[in-house]
């Protein structure tokens, strides 16, 4: 019993730890997906068509 209890709280603590990976990961690499797609040196006219285009 003791050893059934002890690898569910290890399960959890890895679900745990992957989760906030998942999420930190997603933290860091979000951003504007449009400068994304079309770069920093991208006109305004096309950010903005490109947004629409998107439904953003």
């Amino acid at each position: 019993m003791h050893y059934v209890v002890k690898r569910i709280c290890i399960f959890i603590l890895t679900l745990l730890v992957i989760s906030m990976l998942v999420f930190l990961a997603f933290q860091i690499i979000s951003g504007d997906p449009t400068t994304n797609m079309l770069g920093t040196h991208s006109t305004p006219e096309r950010v903005e068509a490109l947004r629409e285009e998107l439904g953003l």
